[in-house]
């Protein structure tokens, strides 16, 4: 069987994270209680990154992309009691689903349950998308 090279496994990265288009935060019981889609201020990618020769502009100079740097993807929502869609407290969260713009799920995953009492309230949520690499 053949493995795909480095350049292919850094490609295949960026299509996973270019491809999540909503966030969709969910309860303890799994019922979506939000729909975010991206872009959003709350929503950010924190893995590490490093810059890699990517493409060829029309002269053939490689341009330079920001790309993942390790086998881990990081997307990370920050949530706050004053967010208009919970205009009414308590929430109780217990899950997340990433979603591509037709709605088929790239990623999701239950967490330890959080209840957001007040609009002090902050929850902070790190969904990690592993992709195993294996090179050539």
């Amino acid at each position: 069987m053949a493995e795909v090279t480095a350049k292919t496994y850094t490609k295949l990265q960026l299509a996973i994270q270019n491809d999540v288009s909503l966030i969709e935060i969910r309860d303890d019981l799994g019922a979506s209680l939000e729909r975010i889609s991206l872009p959003d201020d709350r929503i950010s990618w924190i893995h590490p990154t490093r810059q890699e020769d990517m493409s060829r502009d029309q002269m053939g100079t490689w341009i330079q992309e920001t790309v993942p740097d390790g086998s881990t993807l990081q997307l990370q929502v920050v949530l706050s009691g004053t967010d208009p869609m919970f205009a009414t407290l308590p929430k109780t969260f217990g899950g997340i689903g990433l979603e591509d713009e037709y709605g088929f799920i790239i990623s999701e995953e239950t967490f330890t349950t959080f209840t957001m009492t007040q609009a002090e309230d902050k929850l902070t949520i790190v969904h990690n998308i592993e992709v195993p690499q294996v090179t050539v």
